[in-house]
């Protein structure tokens, strides 16, 4: 008796666990096969159904609903001004419910003046970024140019991507960058759907709602006394980065997947800078040393 109230509990619990695990859904048949079926259903009411689990191990019906389940979030913020790009992104990642990570790098080099932003799935942006990157070095060194212009390659990853629309691959990526050969800098919105979208300002992530409402709502006192609206574009750069990581930090606040250090990334014509990291739940943000990317592309660049 003893042994069969045992068992019920472990498969009690696996059935938990299955919910949300769809490697478990079989094996509760396994558990409990030393368990008259009648036995489990009439003691618990174990419904094999209720799992998307078969009561037989050869056969799968590993139907689940997960519409309303969210695996990931970020908050990323780029937007030109003048004549660089400001990127402001997040560090937090999430794994399900829980906290993976405070400090993951959410910002990939391409090329000298190009940067790429992660919000997503962890691993489809990071092989995606790397491969437009490694496209992007190889053609660079094949037509003996500096730099591939910002648009070629935000062009190439959509098209990558459109390959594979509908995969399920979840990729939500800005790119960055300052064209040498137009001398302007540029900002493109790219995602797993082949979306390809040039702009002047982005958010992406969990959180980009709540950023673009700080950042549209972003005001300054004119000498006169009247309030007037803030140009991001034109504004003088340490403003500019100032309203960037308030957009992140106060997203970080309300929003449970963004968090951990704000690093901001300024792309101009001199190239990628890392000019400033703050905690993204004080309101003062932390003195950092510039560094340029662009010289430490190939180490580790965690610290981001």
């Amino acid at each position: 008796m003893r042994t069969t109230v045992l068992l019920v509990w472990i498969c009690q619990a696996i059935q938990i666990a299955a919910t949300y695990d769809s490697l478990s859904y079989t094996d509760i048949f396994y558990h409990s096969k030393s368990l008259k079926e009648n036995e489990i259903e009439g003691s618990v009411a174990f419904n094999f159904d209720r799992i998307g689990a078969s009561k037989n191990p050869t056969e799968f019906n590993t139907k689940l609903d997960l519409s309303n389940l969210q695996y990931h979030g970020t908050t990323t913020v780029a937007f030109k001004n003048k004549e660089s790009v400001i990127v402001c992104i997040d560090s937090k990642a999430s794994i399900g419910k829980y906290i993976g990570s405070r400090t993951v790098k959410k910002v990939f080099p391409i090329s000298s003046h190009i940067v790429a932003t992660m919000a997503g799935g962890a691993a489809d942006c990071a092989y995606w970024i790397r491969s437009i990157s490694t496209f992007a070095k190889i053609f660079e060194y094949k037509y003996g140019i500096k730099a591939m212009k910002v648009s070629a390659v935000a062009k190439v990853l959509a098209n990558k991507l459109a390959e594979f629309k509908g995969a399920g691959l979840s990729v939500g990526t800005m790119i960055a960058g300052f064209d040498i050969t137009t001398k302007s800098p540029s900002l493109y919105y790219v995602d797993s759907e082949g979306t390809y979208v040039g702009g002047d300002i982005f958010c992406v992530g969990s959180g980009a709602t709540l950023a673009y409402s700080i950042l549209d709502s972003t005001s300054s006192c004119s000498e006169s006394g009247d309030t007037e609206e803030l140009d991001l574009h034109n504004m003088p750069q340490d403003q500019a980065i100032d309203a960037a990581v308030a957009a992140v930090q106060c997203a970080a606040r309300r929003d449970g997947y963004s968090g951990g250090y704000i690093n901001v990334i300024v792309v101009d014509q001199t190239g990628c800078h890392h000019v400033r990291r703050a905690q993204a739940t004080h309101t003062k943000t932390i003195p950092y040393n510039s560094k340029k990317l662009s010289t430490i592309q190939n180490k580790d660049i965690s610290y981001l």
